[in-house]
């Protein structure tokens, strides 16, 4: 299954992104069951790029704390984060600045740009309770990171 969102923030026509990471995240964990009504109980693994990392955190987070939704968490076999700002990015700011320069930000949900900010108090938050759920032993998740090594010139 791959699962999308709308996390565009600039648009020259339209109003774009309004979701929180929580709005995508539970529309994540909702699409999953719903895809899994006949292999309920089948292994997933989560491959997870930039942003989606986060939103399938999240989601992961969500389902041991709403029912109906505990089956993914208990499936869930591994989880490849790949380039997932796990602590922000500095190029949020950058791409916020821009925006709000060109003046085609129409409604970019703060929580969403705020929560890419390096050093976020949402994606910390979010980074630790996740951290608290791996520790607490009744999940057998294997988690994997991939992320850029070489830094980018600014």
């Amino acid at each position: 299954m791959t699962f999308g969102y709308d996390i565009d923030i600039f648009s020259f026509t339209s109003i774009t992104f309004s979701d929180r990471l929580c709005d995508h995240s539970q529309s994540l964990a909702y699409a999953i069951v719903s895809q899994r009504i006949d292999c309920s109980s089948r292994p997933i693994l989560f491959i997870a790029h930039s942003l989606g990392g986060l939103v399938c955190q999240q989601a992961l987070i969500l389902s041991n704390s709403i029912d109906g939704l505990w089956a993914i968490s208990s499936s869930a076999i591994g989880i490849i984060f790949m380039g997932t700002p796990q602590c922000g990015s500095s190029l949020a700011s950058y791409r916020e600045k821009l925006a709000k320069g060109m003046n085609i930000v129409h409604t970019a949900d703060r929580d969403m740009v705020g929560a890419l900010h390096l050093g976020s108090n949402s994606v910390q938050l979010a980074g630790d309770e996740f951290q608290a759920m791996l520790r607490r032993g009744d999940l057998t998740l294997k988690v994997f990171c991939f992320y850029e090594v070489k830094s980018m010139n600014n």
